[in-house]
């Protein structure tokens, strides 16, 4: 799998400034309404703790994806030597890539098994 790479071992800023950009808006986009989602089915004398143990599990599956996915990356890295390395991390980097999109589609499914309404039992 030899595919030329346009922006080389060496990418300019802005050759990586629209990937960054639509990640950054796709956090975003994602992280404020589903933290919103899951306090508004807490009572509110109880949203402080509720939201600590929200950022806590997203500090928690944050650290565990980046060692999955730095597991994939450097445990598929295979470096025949000095003129191969560049290559080697291509390849290790988009299987890593796609093992990160597969997590990301497991996560959209399981969107699809949240409640579609809310119970505000404590109003």
């Amino acid at each position: 799998m030899n595919r030329p790479h346009p922006t080389g071992p060496d990418p300019a800023g802005w050759q990586i400034a629209l990937p960054l950009a639509v990640a950054g808006l796709g956090n975003g986009l994602f992280i404020a309404p589903n933290i919103d989602f899951v306090l508004s089915a807490v009572p509110p004398p109880e949203a402080g703790a509720a939201s600590g143990v929200l950022n806590t599990g997203q500090r928690v599956g944050s650290a565990i994806g980046i060692a999955a996915i730095g597991t994939i990356l450097f445990g598929t890295l295979q470096v025949a030597g000095p003129q191969d390395v560049a290559r080697a991390f291509v390849h290790s980097a988009e299987l890593a890539t796609l093992a990160s999109a597969g997590l990301v589609l497991v996560a959209l499914a399981l969107v699809f098994a949240l409640p579609r309404q809310l119970r505000h039992a404590w109003q």
